[in-house]
């Protein structure tokens, strides 16, 4: 059968060709292809990175308890410094005692004797100079503080006509080594008598110098 069209030209369909519409598909599949190719490499780095920062973490976590470890150590060292110079000072500082009653007994004349030595607490009144905050001054000021004293106490027997404290006081002021650590204070003595002799008593105070400590 033989069909004839008997429309005007301007009147009949015009045929479309399929083409552009395949085109158009094709390049949408491609785009989602790309797209779908690029969200799984970026899965795939993302699990990637995630294993590699679960790994670095854990290397983190072990090495965290080596960098306490130091930490301790390195807090333990402080102290025992802290504890080495303490000792250091301490063992400095410290009068022997057995060496100083031996210069005791080494600078006292033979016409004195000792009735007692020991080591006591005095106040003494010290004019200080400090920095006022508030002021923004230097600030001079009297103060009360207690330090160490070595007493010793006893007796000096009349010689050449006399009972004489000073022979004893000048030794300890001019011995290097004893004067170095104690420092003499006024003395007070007064004439009595020991075993029906008649002797002069005495005390002397020395201030231990600052520094220096006591067993």
């Amino acid at each position: 059968m033989i069909d004839i069209n008997l429309l005007p030209e301007h009147l009949r369909p015009i045929k479309r060709s399929p083409l552009p519409h395949i085109i158009s598909i094709a390049l949408l599949v491609g785009v989602l292809v790309v797209l779908a190719s690029d969200y799984l490499n970026s899965m795939r780095e993302i699990a990637a990175s995630e294993d590699e920062l679960a790994t670095l973490q854990t290397e983190l976590d072990t090495l965290m308890v080596y960098v306490e470890e130091a930490e301790q150590l390195a807090e333990q060292k402080g102290l025992l410094a802290d504890k080495i110079e303490a000792i250091d000072d301490i063992v400095s500082d410290r009068i022997i005692w057995s060496r100083q009653l031996w210069n005791l007994s080494r600078l006292a004349p033979p016409n004195f004797w000792y009735s007692g030595i020991r080591v006591v607490d005095r106040q003494f009144r010290e004019r200080r100079t400090d920095w006022d905050r508030d002021r923004e001054e230097y600030v001079t000021q009297d103060t009360t503080v207690r330090r160490p004293v070595l007493e010793v106490s006893g007796y000096v027997a009349p010689e050449r006509g006399g009972a004489d404290v000073s022979p004893l006081m000048q030794a300890a002021e001019q011995d290097p080594e004893f004067s170095a650590m104690f420092q003499l204070e006024p003395p007070t003595f007064r004439d009595t008598e020991f075993e029906g002799y008649a002797v002069r008593s005495f005390t002397l105070e020395f201030i231990i110098e600052p520094g220096a400590s006591h067993d």
